[in-house]
């Protein structure tokens, strides 16, 4: 029930999406410095759909909303501007 949940929040996806943020702003910062910009978006999409798998696999689907989130931010949000100004983007102006 409702208690259950908290504790899955409290206890484990907390912990949980704190360290996928972690993992995946180093990931995505070091994979950006060393690869184009085709690469990194399918590199980004693949983590994006391995993520949800994972949710619908292992995890509560309430976290399915929130890891998506994550995956956005960390994935494409920070590195925006990086992205649409890499040489052969198709974006650069």
């Amino acid at each position: 029930g409702v208690q259950g949940k908290n504790v899955y929040r409290e206890c484990f996806e907390d912990q949980f999406l704190d360290h996928t943020r972690k993992f995946y702003q180093d990931e995505s910062k070091q994979y950006i410095s060393q690869n184009p910009c085709s690469d990194y978006l399918k590199k980004a999409e693949k983590r994006i759909r391995e993520e949800k798998a994972r949710v619908e696999n292992y995890l509560h689907e309430s976290t399915m909303e929130k890891i998506q989130e994550l995956c956005d931010e960390e994935w494409i949000s920070v590195h925006y501007k990086t992205l649409i100004h890499m040489e052969n983007s198709g974006c650069a102006w």
